[in-house]
């Protein structure tokens, strides 16, 4: 069983890669998301998906919208949540969330330090942002 981080989870990259994961669900378990600024979106994923590893890159309240996620992800059965709010949040789910395969959604340059934390760690990335391959 491999697992699979999806950053930029709330997007459409982000989508197509949890229907590929849920429809595969023998071989890929999905063990963390991360998104920009979707909070709501982001707690309904947590709560279907289950993630041990959260990340919000954005939030007005980081205190609440921490506390929301790890809410969530309780209801959902994680014992122990470990959830990242804040600017670059989602490379630091790369480097240390451990998931064998990291799906790369994030949209633009941004998205560079989590395909970088990814290969430094020796993590299968999975890449879908052509930012990371320009900049």
């Amino acid at each position: 069983m491999r697992t699979v981080a999806v950053l930029g989870a709330t997007g459409s990259i982000g989508g197509q890669a949890l229907e590929v994961a849920e429809a595969h669900r023998d071989r890929l378990r999905v063990t963390a998301l991360s998104a920009g600024s979707r909070l709501d979106a982001l707690e309904a994923l947590v709560r279907r998906v289950a993630p041990e590893w959260t990340a919000l890159e954005r939030a007005d309240d980081a205190d609440a919208a921490r506390r929301r996620l790890e809410d969530a992800a309780r209801a959902a059965g994680v014992r122990q949540p470990r959830v990242l709010v804040g600017v670059g949040a989602g490379a630091r789910l790369a480097a240390e969330s451990g998931a064998d395969i990291v799906v790369n959604g994030i949209v633009g340059a941004v998205g560079l330090e989590a395909s970088l934390a990814t290969l430094a760690r020796g993590a299968r990335l999975a890449l879908a942002n052509k930012e990371s391959l320009v900049v």
